[in-house]
């Protein structure tokens, strides 16, 4: 037999090759696969948030992360953390009921679809390298060294966060101590019947004036019926960010449709300031004490001022990096989330804190089925701006109804259609009208499916 040089044993299908030594170099231009990896964060790194955001340059991070994808399908039945302590001996920092997690469908778009029971149940959520961190004060020094956080996290979690019960009372999250942003959405809602008592002014062309026309006028305060409605609405991009909260702060625009006015809506006395002439006859501070309007009111936008409980929120789609962190001072964690509305990046609070990095998609807001919202805090400045409609475009009435209102005392004013779009619509320059809501009982979307087998509703 011949022996096989060792370049050649190389060629040979199924010989290995010699074991061959590589420097220092050539080894760090090898990649491989880690179950789990360590890193640090200097406090005088340029990827140090709280150096290069805060100029705090005492700070650094460790951080073991864990190359892999965890799955976790989970009930807690009360999750407590932070109760008492460093933010108050009344209350914690985290206080939710019925909690599960599970995984999440969603449309093209991101937004979350309904799951059935069995779905749930045999779904999981999704931790993508999930890791644990530490900020350190001082990690240079042995003596000085402490720490300052710990944060748990994974760079993305995909699933179906449910908490509560979507029952109209308002239940399941009691406090939460975060940050998350709620993304722009639509959403839709009935409006209450209300009374509208504003006095209404403007000016006034009568047919047939001869002189001191368009005179000015002045509504008494006797009610009129502004009838429900239909309204869609889309919500502005929105932060919930702080310790212990209870609520969030929502701002929407919404385009109200036609408010139509009639004979039968309401009966107003009208007095006209000073003198005129019609044809051949003076009138002086004339009274009509049955004025009714045939009309009506048309592009009026509104903004919408929502103060929405959380525990009116149950069903939160997750689809970002999220992390749960526990500090005695506030701190810029690595990667921490940065604010679409404020474009600031934000610290973590004192105390426990839930972060999520990415904007969280509700999908359409529509409020429960018989809920009638009520907008009659909207009146005083309706009233205003119609006004100073009826100012710039003087109320026409005939001659013959003019003088039908002198025998008869009434007048039916031919309102026509009040365009609001220039006075109210902020894309050509108006101003929309505030509205204040409260708790508004959120419809299907809120729904929690549960996430169990059998007819349990919680497990």
């Amino acid at each position: 037999m011949q022996a096989i040089p060792d370049e050649d044993l190389s060629k040979v299908s199924g010989v290995a090759s010699p074991m061959m030594s590589l420097s220092d170099q050539e080894l760090s231009d090898v990649d491989g696969q880690a179950l789990m990896s360590m890193s640090y964060i200097a406090p005088t790194d340029s990827k140090n948030l709280e150096n290069s955001v805060n100029g705090v340059k005492n700070i650094g991070f460790y951080k073991l992360g864990f190359e892999a994808e965890l799955e976790l399908n989970a009930n807690i039945k009360k999750l407590q953390l932070g109760c008492g302590g460093v933010n108050g001996a009344n209350g914690c920092d985290i206080d939710l009921d019925n909690v599960s997690l599970s995984g999440v469908k969603l449309d093209d778009s991101g937004n979350p679809v309904a799951m059935t029971r069995e779905e749930r149940v045999s779904s999981s959520a999704k931790l993508t390298n999930p890791f644990i961190e530490f900020a350190i004060r001082n990690p240079g020094s042995s003596s000085t060294r402490e720490i300052v956080g710990l944060r748990l996290g994974s760079e993305l979690a995909k699933g179906l966060l449910t908490i509560g019960e979507n029952d109209g009372t308002i239940n399941g999250i009691n406090s939460l101590s975060g940050y998350m942003n709620v993304a722009s959405t639509s959403g839709s809602t009935k409006t209450a019947v209300g009374q509208m008592q504003e006095v209404f002014t403007g000016r006034v062309d009568i047919g047939g004036c001869i002189a001191g026309c368009p005179a000015d006028f002045k509504t008494d305060t006797k009610p009129i019926q502004i009838d429900g409605m239909g309204v869609s609405f889309t919500t502005k991009s929105t932060d919930l960010n702080g310790s212990r909260q209870t609520f969030i702060n929502v701002g929407a625009l919404a385009k109200v449709p036609d408010i139509v006015l009639t004979e039968n809506s309401g009966t107003r006395r009208a007095d006209l300031a000073g003198c005129f002439v019609v044809l051949i006859i003076p009138l002086c501070n004339y009274a009509i004490s049955d004025m009714r309007i045939d009309g009506k009111i048309s592009n009026l936008y509104v903004d919408v001022n929502l103060t929405q409980s959380l525990g009116l929120i149950h069903s939160i789609p997750i689809q970002s990096p999220l992390s749960l962190s526990l500090q005695y001072q506030n701190i810029l964690w690595p990667g921490a989330p940065k604010s679409p509305v404020t474009n600031q990046y934000i610290a973590a609070q004192r105390g426990w804190w839930l972060a999520a990095n990415d904007p969280v998609k509700l999908g359409n807001l529509e409020t429960q089925s018989g809920f009638s919202a009520d907008i009659s805090s909207a009146y005083p400045s309706v009233a205003t701006v119609v006004s100073k409609y009826l100012d710039d475009n003087p109320l026409n009435v005939s001659f013959w109804d003019a003088a039908g209102s002198l025998f008869t005392s009434k007048l039916v004013a031919k309102l026509g259609t009040v365009d609001l779009n220039s006075y109210t619509n902020p894309a050509v320059g108006g101003t929309p009208i505030n509205v204040r809501l409260n708790n508004l009982p959120l419809g299907a979307v809120q729904n929690v499916t549960p996430n169990c087998y059998g007819t349990l509703r919680f497990c």
